[in-house]
């Protein structure tokens, strides 16, 4: 258990939390030999890594990581454990690239909420454009309509107040 409280650490601190948990999976091998326990905490950790980093630095920790992992191997059994290292250090790249896939994918899913919410803000603006240019189309052709009617009405006004003048004022408005 101590070897996996770093992990405790992985959001706020990764690479020390990996440094952390290397070093107590070491000493887990050493003092327990328990070697698969050791191995699914570091793959753990590394998942977490790469899920908070960045892909080139995703890479150069797998690289760090699989040299230290084989160093570990040799170290602890005394000879070269080929059976050991082949399907440790697939597993390292195999964590490092799960975290990576994962990553990305909630990137790409933040990157299309984003859009989404971008092009509906776009539409609303359009919308509200397209509501206010109707207005101002309803109000000029009120402006015109109203304009045409005073100016018809203003029209008849003088023809009434000429023929008032002259003969049958109810003449002007028929």
């Amino acid at each position: 258990t101590h070897a996996t409280a770093p992990l405790l650490w992985r959001r706020r601190a990764p690479l020390a939390a990996l440094l952390a948990v290397e070093a107590g999976a070491v000493a887990c091998v050493l003092a327990f030999q328990a070697k698969l326990s050791a191995t699914a905490i570091v793959f753990v950790i590394l998942f977490a890594v790469a899920l908070q980093g960045r892909r080139q630095r995703s890479v150069v920790i797998g690289a760090a990581t699989s040299v230290v992992v084989a160093a570990t191997i040799v170290a602890l059994d005394g000879t070269v454990d080929w059976g050991g290292m082949v399907t440790r250090i697939p597993l390292v790249v195999m964590s490092l690239t799960l975290g990576d896939t994962v990553r990305a994918r909630r990137q790409l899913r933040a990157a299309a909420r984003e859009r989404e919410a971008h092009e509906a803000w776009d539409r609303e603006q359009e919308s509200r454009r397209s509501i206010v240019n109707e207005r101002l189309r309803i109000a000029r052709e009120l402006h015109d309509t109203l304009a045409h009617a005073l100016v018809a009405i203003n029209v008849r006004a003088g023809v009434a107040e000429r023929l008032a003048a002259s003969q049958d004022p109810s003449a002007a408005f028929g």
